[in-house]
């Protein structure tokens, strides 16, 4: 989508002025493209979709990805990065009055359940990045993968240490 047509209504898709932001609505996909931070919000990926330090190439359900900077350096420069994988997650007994499941019936009670997801993505900036589970208690984990910039790595939220939608990852050179 070009920014300098920012507004397709017709065909959903619709483009920020900046071009940060891109919703394409018939794909159910907001992409976010800053210096610090990039992420997707999808439903299903297709061919895949490249944001700049990283593409996501698989996904086996809806969910969001997101790489932010943790050094305060763009990712293109970034040694530390916040990577999150979130996918459905709802309170155990948690029930919905219609269909859709818009309307809360009953908010449930704890634990949280979050819905099992993979996905596939690459690291398109230069190094090898060692990528590390966060505990939902904030402790960081062993590492699961290391992986060098073009190959792809599959990344779950079913960690060996239990569930978690965050995780560090380490670039070097």
């Amino acid at each position: 989508v070009d920014p300098s047509a920012p507004a397709d209504l017709d065909t959903g898709k619709v483009v920020s002025q900046t071009g940060e932001l891109q919703l394409d609505a018939e794909a159910k996909a907001l992409a976010l493209r800053t210096p610090m931070t990039q992420a997707l919000a999808f439903d299903k990926v297709g061919d895949g979709v490249e944001l700049g330090a990283f593409s996501v190439k698989q996904a086996d359900g809806r969910g969001l990805l997101s790489l932010s900077s943790l050094d305060g350096v763009p990712l293109k420069d970034s040694k530390r990065q916040l990577l999150i994988l979130a996918s459905d997650a709802r309170n155990s007994g948690m029930r919905f009055r219609d269909a859709d499941q818009r309307v809360i019936e009953d908010f449930g009670h704890l634990p949280v359940l979050i819905r099992r997801m993979e996905v596939g993505l690459r690291f398109e900036t230069p190094g090898t990045f060692k990528i590390s589970p966060v505990g939902l208690d904030g402790r960081v984990r062993a590492p699961v993968a290391t992986v060098k910039s073009g190959n792809i790595v599959r990344l779950s939220n079913d960690t060996p240490d239990g569930p978690t939608t965050y995780f560090l990852v380490e670039r070097t050179e």
